[in-house]
């Protein structure tokens, strides 16, 4: 056997060559689809506006990106996502520590949670969805929406 014969039995042959990096193509591709659901979950996602009630500030088709990291920072006039069951979008008009008009009665958004409430997202927003208004606690707000194209 030469020496050349043992280099070519020792360096992968080409069909192992493309074995490798077709597998190394799959697991980069799982990886970032792992990091885009991640992202998605966890930190923003886009919204489609799905009709005209917010007309002048959004139009129907309008797309939103929803920060789902500044739920916590909200306040009068910020455009935000909630949901229940499904998703909606709507304006801020009253928060914590305001007085408002609800059913007829005058009623003061509190402040802070009853001692014995042990939720921890007792904060409530008077949203107007543009077709109506709602009372919307802040555990069911997804983020702060910001618009970006139509």
């Amino acid at each position: 056997m030469t020496m050349n014969d043992e280099t070519m039995k020792k360096s992968p042959t080409r069909r192992t060559f493309v074995r490798r990096q077709g597998l190394l193509f799959i697991v980069n591709c799982l990886c970032l689809l792992a990091l885009m659901l991640v992202i998605r979950a966890c930190v923003a996602t886009i919204y489609t506006v799905p009709d005209n009630s917010l007309k002048p500030f959004l139009t129907q088709g309008d797309r939103v990106l929803v920060n789902r990291l500044s739920r916590h920072t909200l306040g009068k006039g910020d455009l935000v996502v909630f949901s229940d069951s499904c998703s909606y979008i709507g304006r801020i008009e009253a928060t914590p520590g305001d007085t408002i008009i609800w059913e007829g009665e005058q009623f003061l958004i509190p402040n802070r949670c009853h001692p014995k409430c042990t939720c921890g997202e007792c904060h409530i927003f008077l949203v107007n969805m543009g077709r109506g208004q709602s009372l919307v606690s802040r555990g069911d707000i997804v983020g702060k929406a910001y618009r970006l194209f139509k």
